[in-house]
C-alpha cells in the first residue's frame, strides 16, 4: 500500500556539540578530533566471530553512527537477548556476511521518534514481540531506509488493528529497495504495516509472508 498523503516528517537536525575545553579552543586539529570523538557507532568485533556478540553490537550503537563489522572471513551470525534501541540518526552496514537474529524470542530493533535509521547488506531473522514490528518498530516521524537485505521468519502476535511481522512504520518514511521478506506474520501485513506513513518498495522480493487477521500479506 502506498499512502499519497504525506506525512509531516519533522527534519533531523545537525549534530550540535558543546563548547569544547579552552585548551583546544584555538587548535584546529585538537577541535576536529575532539568533534569526531562525539559521534558513536563504529565497528563491531575484533577480527573473530566469537567478538561479533550481542553485547559488542549494543555497544556500537549507543549514539548513533555507521556501524559495520569486523567478525573475519566467514558469515557471522549475532544472536540477540535482548532488542537494540536506536535512539539517534544509524546506519547498520552488514557487508554481506551479517545476520542478526531474534531467537524467536525478542524484536530486533526499536527506533525512537523523529530518529534515521538505515540498514543495509545485511540479514535479519527470527525477531518476536507480543505487539507490532518483530524486526523494526519506529513510531513516529522516523526515516527508515532498507537497502539490499533480507527479513525473514520474524512474527508479531498482537491481533486486530496492529500488524508488521517484519516492520512496523507510523507517521514517518520507510523506503525499500533490493530486498527480500519471507515467512514473516502479523495481524495487518505480514511483512509491513505503515500507518499514515510514505512507503515505497524497489525491486524487492515478498513471499510466503502472512497476514493472519487479514488477507494481506504485505502491507
Amino acid at each position: 500500500m502506498f499512502l499519497n498523503r504525506r506525512s509531516t516528517v519533522p527534519g533531523i537536525s545537525a549534530s550540535t556539540f558543546p563548547t569544547p575545553p579552552a585548551t583546544l579552543r584555538f587548535c584546529t586539529l585538537c577541535l576536529a578530533l575532539w568533534q569526531a570523538t562525539a559521534h558513536a557507532g563504529g565497528v563491531v568485533g575484533q577480527g573473530t566471530q566469537a567478538s561479533c556478540n550481542d553485547a559488542a553490537l549494543k555497544r556500537a550503537l549507543i549514539g548513533g553512527g555507521t556501524v559495520t563489522f569486523n567478525c573475519g572471513a566467514s558469515p557471522a551470525t549475532i544472536s540477540l537477548g535482548s532488542e537494540n534501541r536506536i535512539s539517534a540518526n544509524t546506519v547498520i552496514n552488514g557487508g554481506n556476511r551479517i545476520t542478526i537474529n531474534g531467537n524467536n524470542a525478542v524484536r530486533l530493533f526499536k527506533v525512537a521518534q523523529r530518529t534515521a535509521f538505515t540498514l543495509q547488506n545485511i540479514k535479519l531473522v527470527n525477531g518476536k514481540t507480543a505487539v507490532q514490528g518483530a524486526a523494526i518498530y519506529a513510531d513516529y516521524g522516523n526515516t527508515l531506509k532498507i537497502i539490499n537485505s533480507t527479513f525473514s521468519k520474524h512474527v508479531a502476535n498482537q491481533i486486530g488493528e496492529a500488524g508488521g511481522g517484519a516492520i512496523y512504520s507510523s507517521n514517518g518514511t520507510l523506503d525499500v529497495g533490493n530486498s527480500v521478506f519471507s515467512d514473516n506474520r502479523g495481524s495487518i501485513g505480514g511483512a509491513i504495516r505503515v500507518l499514515n506513513s510514505n512507503l515505497s518498495v524497489i525491486s524487492s522480493t515478498f513471499t510466503g509472508n502472512k497476514a493472519v487477521d487479514r488477507v494481506r500479506g504485505i502491507v
